[in-house]
């Protein structure tokens, strides 16, 4: 017996030696994927990060009142005394967001930082929105655009970082900028003058940003693989471990490294790969490779820890990139719509009629491959996407 417990346990160590190559192999291979990426630093007085990082903190640490976050909604007042009350309270951090993100912004890749303020940088695209509400309201339209156009420099600032939760940050503050701007041409029809402010959005910056945070995923999936199994500690994978005396871990850290971890680093290879591939396709086409992905790789890997948890979360970066790209498409046909009324007096009953002076081709909806809709109202035209469900609505229900 206790031969064989020796050999058991020699066989396992000659195992473990030769996992530990490999990882060192994976590790250098994620070290080699950051470096592609080029995500190079930048001199500290040149960066907006460092001063960008601190407001978000302290967006972090407020208390926002309950319709704050429903300044969207129909009905919503930005006028109201309180929303001023509100807004003069934060009118130094408005001033503070607004003036740095004129520099770059470069911030170290800190993944769980970067999880923590994302609650903070959609605080800080709704305190512009609803600033840009208030000036709409109060006939401002030129400062109403500043604060929108301000939104989206925020947004471009978090896309140009490739880790996905910065993507998923970015896409909603182009979101906000947009539902804004539809606020305030509601509000106000623009002057020649005000409409040299109207932005004009760049629909494939965020295909490229979720592209970049795929691979940066996948470098930093592979990095943190091979780091706490190399390191030998499974506290690092989660505080729940912490009690767990080393007697304990070590030796199953060491089961789990030959026996299971191979199973788990093919997974994030594969997946990761099938995903950048997948991120190229338009949406309809990757939503049918999404849900055949979802099944296949469910069956292929289950069991493994890694391949338990890790992929059900990038199943919405999708359809959100859909959703911005859509929003996108919407807002600068909108802006050839307006460009045409200011011309020829009269919205176009078609986007045919824009072509080829205001825009150069029909704009394509990323939901279903086929030309934007517009539809003509009473007060005006409305022109959106039919959204996810595929369906034209008429502007309603699902679309966009």
């Amino acid at each position: 017996l206790f031969i064989s417990l020796v050999v058991s346990l020699s066989t396992l160590w000659v195992m473990d030696r030769s996992v530990s190559k490999e990882l060192d192999s994976a590790r250098s291979e994620a070290s080699a994927m950051f470096d592609s990426l080029n995500y190079k630093p930048i001199a500290e007085k040149d960066n907006s990060a460092p001063i960008l990082d601190k407001t978000f903190k302290l967006l972090n640490e407020d208390k926002f009142p309950e319709w704050f976050y429903k300044i969207e909604e129909t009905g919503f007042d930005p006028a109201s005394a309180e929303v001023r009350e509100f807004l003069k309270g934060k009118s130094e951090t408005l001033n503070l967001i607004k003036n740095v993100i004129k520099m770059p912004y470069h911030p170290e890749i800190d993944f769980r930082k970067h999880i923590e303020e994302f609650p903070s940088g959609q605080h800080a695209g709704r305190l512009l929105s609803l600033d840009a509400r208030l000036k709409a309201k109060d006939g401002e339209i030129g400062k109403s655009l500043d604060d929108i156009n301000a939104i989206i420099r925020l947004a471009a600032h978090m896309g140009r970082v490739p880790v996905l939760i910065h993507a998923l940050n970015s896409n909603g503050l182009y979101n906000k900028a947009i539902k804004a701007l539809e606020y305030v041409v509601g509000q106000h029809t623009l002057s020649s003058s005000e409409f040299e402010k109207y932005p004009l959005f760049n629909p494939e910056n965020v295909r490229k940003s979720l592209n970049a945070s795929l691979k940066m995923e996948s470098a930093f999936l592979l990095y943190i693989i091979t780091d706490y199994l190399r390191a030998g500690n499974f506290y690092k994978l989660g505080k729940e471990f912490e009690d767990i005396p080393s007697f304990i871990t070590k030796p199953l850290l060491i089961i789990y490294r030959v026996f299971v971890s191979q199973h788990d680093i093919a997974y994030i290879r594969d997946l990761m790969q099938k995903l950048e591939t997948i991120a190229l396709l338009p949406f309809p086409q990757a939503k049918k490779e999404m849900d055949a992905l979802t099944i296949n790789f469910r069956k292929k890997y289950r069991g493994g820890i890694l391949s338990d948890i890790a992929f059900p979360g990038y199943l919405g970066f999708y359809k959100r990139t859909a959703k911005a790209e859509a929003y996108m498409a919407a807002a600068n046909t909108g802006r050839a719509a307006m460009q045409y009324r200011l011309k020829n007096g009269r919205y176009p009953i078609s986007i045919d009629e824009m072509i080829p002076q205001f825009i150069n081709a029909k704009p394509l909806d990323p939901f279903d491959g086929m030309p934007l809709k517009l539809k003509k109202l009473d007060n005006g035209i409305v022109i959106y996407s039919v959204g996810e469900n595929g369906k034209d609505d008429s502007g309603g229900e699902d679309d966009i």
